[in-house]
């Protein structure tokens, strides 16, 4: 099992299976002083570098450099699609290279705050980037590769007093190579977080569960879609009806991640994420932050949390993405 840092920061929120630096029982949120600073400033959102060794490496086949220089633009244009189709937190977004973004900074420019993208983790399949981006055409296969090659970490900080970038986010999508509705489902998760931060002095897990059972009566107005790979065996539409009362979509996974992408007020959707840290020993006197998870509803338009369970006990995120009968009936459950 892969060694991972968690923080409890990113647990709650901020997206599907997020991981930091910091290893905590209990659910913490940045400060309110922090989310306030955050919200007097324009988000400045920092394209993808270029990995220099790999470009290094491909300047003797300059076609292949030409596709992998594609497919980080393709990324950068996931992202910006993304941002401007959630963000709404702060004083507007700009689009910068990280070279001109690390200028500001350095140059204790206080109008910013700083939104990039960076990878851990990543195995040496350097192709498969290319792959993913290149083509302009992300599907399930694409997804299935990525779930095993990494993930991608979202940065979020403030300017510092030293002229460095002061974090307040560090966190990661559960793929290597996100996608559009990758990014827009983390996006919408962080900046709900961030509205709930303000509503209160300190907003701590117990909020949390109060906000989440206020807001399942959204579920009615909604279309839930359900990934068909995530069902468990023998259950059919036919089940899950008897158990969610609401209106329902099974689909694949190409549909789901549009929905997620579209923003659309009339559907929700299920993220897996990590609600507890655990040591697990790992052999040889040796212990790891291990997290287990819940399933959230999440809303399409606003990234409200609309419903939660606890899925079956298990360390392994694939197997806590499964849908059975348990999970369908808590969905709507008071």
């Amino acid at each position: 099992m892969k060694k991972i840092k968690v923080s409890a920061t990113a647990i709650l929120l901020s997206g599907l299976l997020l991981f930091a630096s910091n290893v905590s029982a209990q659910f913490n949120y940045p400060p309110k002083s922090k989310v306030s600073a955050l919200k007097g400033k324009i988000l400045a959102v920092t394209f993808v570098l270029e990995d220099r060794n790999l470009v290094d490496r491909l300047r003797a086949t300059p076609n292949k450099l030409a596709q992998y220089r594609n497919a980080v633009s393709y990324q950068d244009t996931l992202l910006k699609r993304a941002v401007q189709k959630m963000w709404k937190f702060g004083k507007g977004v700009e689009f910068m290279s990280w070279a001109d973004a690390n200028k500001l900074i350095t140059e204790g420019n206080s109008k910013y705050a700083f939104l990039n993208i960076g990878f851990a983790d990543r195995k040496a399949h350097d192709w498969l980037y290319v792959e993913a981006y290149d083509s302009n055409m992300y599907h399930k296969s694409i997804r299935d590769i990525s779930k095993d090659n990494g993930y991608a970490v979202i940065s979020i900080s403030l300017p510092g007093s030293n002229k460095k970038p002061e974090l307040v986010y560090d966190c990661a999508i559960n793929v290597a190579y996100p996608s559009q509705g990758d990014f827009t489902a983390a996006l919408s998760l962080i900046q709900n977080e961030l509205m709930l931060i303000m509503k209160k002095p300190e907003f701590k897990f117990d909020d949390f569960e109060s906000e989440v059972k206020d807001n399942k009566k959204l579920l009615k107005d909604k279309t839930l879609m359900i990934d068909q790979n995530q069902l468990e065996k023998g259950v059919t539409e036919t089940e899950i009806s008897k158990y969610y009362p609401y209106t329902f979509k099974v689909a694949d996974y190409d549909t789901i991640n549009d929905v997620k992408a579209s923003c659309d007020p009339g559907y929700a959707y299920i993220l897996t994420i990590p609600y507890k840290i655990s040591n697990v020993n790992m052999g040889s006197g040796s212990t790891a932050p291990i997290p287990s998870y819940f399933q959230i509803i999440i809303s399409a338009n606003d990234g409200k949390v609309i419903g939660r369970v606890v899925p079956s006990k298990t360390e392994m995120p694939e197997k806590a993405e499964k849908i059975g009968k348990k999970q369908i009936k808590a969905y709507s459950e008071e």
